[in-house]
């Protein structure tokens, strides 16, 4: 197939229960043009025969690429950037999927504005055999975006973004070239946050699709519901590197409003890094001091009241009582 429209980008390592409902959502959208591009991260269990077979089956749209050594997501994703061919790419997780008539949701939206560089859409959550509980809150669909539909510009999308804190990769739709120019931090967990800056850098036109495209799947086991001093630390340094990042941006600087919205999420962040030391005992694996040091200047004391304010206060004193409890503060 040469020059596909779109390239959907999907890393995974031992999914086996969930890879072929991931690719068969794909294939089932039947909108041509679409290149499937699989990296198998080193699989030792039913993923690696399953997408092989796929591959088989469709060598006309689906091209995949095996590690012979596990090499992590961050790495994978890498690897699937300097791969593709598409003209967009759209990154999707093995065990997460597509909602029906979403690529071709997708390419009306990227026909009708030809001058978009990002496109951010909506998701909902799914789980097996959710309660009632659940059944209720994940019929609704997550925002990944707070602001307007439609925008020209950095300062507006990044402040967006973190408003509503979903930096997940698989919720952007961007040009090659755009997210070719993003580098993720190799051997690390949290690499959606540690990219922003990268990804969000000099963009121009760009709008927020508020339909659920993805269907995201919450499962126990899965890196976001696991935590160890490795990954403390890489949430810990994501923080930390994204805060270093914006801190002095246009719109960023101390006192102005995009300035607050960046501190609100990064020092919510930290505190949820707080919490688990508290609960579990342990210690991020790197020098949590001077990680803090290096993105917060100016201290977090002062951080923290410069980001109090209308919607903030209740969580700022829940930051204040995590990182108090952590002893960082």
């Amino acid at each position: 197939m040469s020059e596909p429209w779109l390239s959907i980008l999907v890393p995974f390592h031992n999914v086996g229960d969930y890879l072929a409902e991931c690719l068969q959502s794909i294939l089932a959208q039947d909108v041509s043009g679409v290149e499937i591009l699989l990296l198998d991260d080193a699989s030792d269990d039913a993923s690696a025969t399953c997408a092989a077979m796929l591959a088989k089956a469709h060598p006309a749209c689906i091209r995949l690429v095996r590690n012979t050594v596990n090499q992590g997501v961050a790495s994978c994703r890498n690897q699937l950037l300097g791969l593709a061919q598409g003209q967009w790419l759209w990154f999707v997780d093995g065990d997460d999927v597509l909602a029906p008539g979403a690529l071709a949701a997708l390419a009306q939206v990227l026909r009708q504005s030809p001058e978009l560089a990002l496109l951010m859409c909506d998701y909902r959550k799914f789980r097996e055999n959710p309660g009632f509980k659940y059944r209720l809150k994940d019929s609704f669909s997550v925002s990944t975006f707070k602001g307007a539909e439609h925008g020209v510009g950095e300062l507006p999308l990044r402040v967006g973004l973190l408003r509503a804190g979903q930096l997940q990769p698989w919720s952007k739709i961007a040009r090659r070239e755009i997210w070719q120019r993003v580098h993720f931090p190799a051997g690390r967990t949290y690499e959606d946050i540690a990219v922003l800056p990268q990804l969000t850098a000099g963009i121009d036109h760009w709008r927020h699709l508020r339909s659920s495209l993805v269907h995201y799947r919450v499962r126990a086991g899965s890196i976001v519901n696991s935590h160890n001093p490795r990954r403390m630390a890489d949430l810990l340094e994501a923080t930390c590197t994204l805060r270093q990042a914006l801190r002095d941006a246009p719109g960023m600087q101390a006192g102005q409003a995009g300035r607050r919205i960046l501190d609100r999420y990064c020092l919510h962040r930290l505190g949820t890094v707080a919490r688990w030391c508290h609960e579990s005992g342990l210690s991020p694996d790197c020098d949590v001091a001077e990680q803090i040091r290096a993105a917060w200047p100016e201290g977090l004391p002062k951080a923290l009241a410069a980001a109090d304010g209308f919607g903030w206060h209740r969580l700022r004193k829940r930051a204040e009582r995590r990182l108090q409890r952590a002893g960082w503060l």
